[in-house]
């Protein structure tokens, strides 16, 4: 059995980042990218080339997912890719997509998140969502945010009215009123447990979902 299970590895970035969290030794990185894949070996990450919505998955301690679910062809996907990794993971899932939560809000003040419109996000994947897969699927979970937004002026805050794909703000897309954001987040993270953890506590403080 591996510790971590990463899909959607790309070149091992997030493979090193979740190693690096919870400590984990062995892995398993799973992408669809060939061109990744070969990076990530490089680098030597133990990595497979799939698709995390058809594959099978190998036992593990522990299942990620970084900034991957809003890339799935719809909520149905997602809704696999979850039930798969509840089955391979002994102890825990996590996952951090981007924050599509706060979009009404954003557009009734005339701005979006440059990743709100992005082609490459066919799943817009609001906690909601997440939540109604999870309770379906009869688990347990835990939400949070993480990493602030402190005002309109951040680079990836643009007025709503600018094209599609659009990667930062720039001038060239129209003046942006000043608003200072309360509670505003560019991540949504979820942790689902699969059985009673003795560092719960901790690990809900350590991946911003307590």
């Amino acid at each position: 059995m591996i510790e971590l299970l990463d899909l959607g590895c790309g070149n091992g970035g997030s493979i090193k980042h979740f190693q690096n969290m919870f400590n984990a030794q062995s892995h398993l990185g799973i992408d669809n990218d060939i061109n990744d894949i070969i990076e990530a070996k490089k680098s030597g990450y133990d990595v497979a080339l799939g698709d995390i919505t058809k594959t099978d998955y190998p036992q593990s301690n522990i299942v990620t997912s970084y900034h991957v679910l809003e890339h799935l062809h719809t909520l149905k996907d997602v809704e696999t890719v979850i039930k798969k990794a509840s089955k391979s993971a002994t102890d825990f899932i996590y996952c951090v997509f981007p924050n599509f939560d706060d979009d009404k809000e954003l557009e009734s003040l005339g701005l979006k998140f440059t990743w709100s419109d992005w082609l490459g996000h066919p799943t817009k994947l609001t906690t909601v969502m997440i939540k109604s897969i999870v309770d379906k699927l009869g688990l347990i979970a835990y939400y949070g945010k993480l990493t602030p937004v402190q005002d309109s002026f951040h680079n990836e805050i643009i007025p709503f009215s600018s094209p599609v794909d659009t990667i930062y703000y720039s001038s060239e897309l129209g003046e942006k009123q000043y608003i200072e954001f309360k509670g505003l987040y560019k991540e949504t993270a979820v942790l689902i447990t699969l059985r009673e953890l003795e560092n719960i506590d901790e690990l809900l403080q350590k991946t911003g979902t307590k």
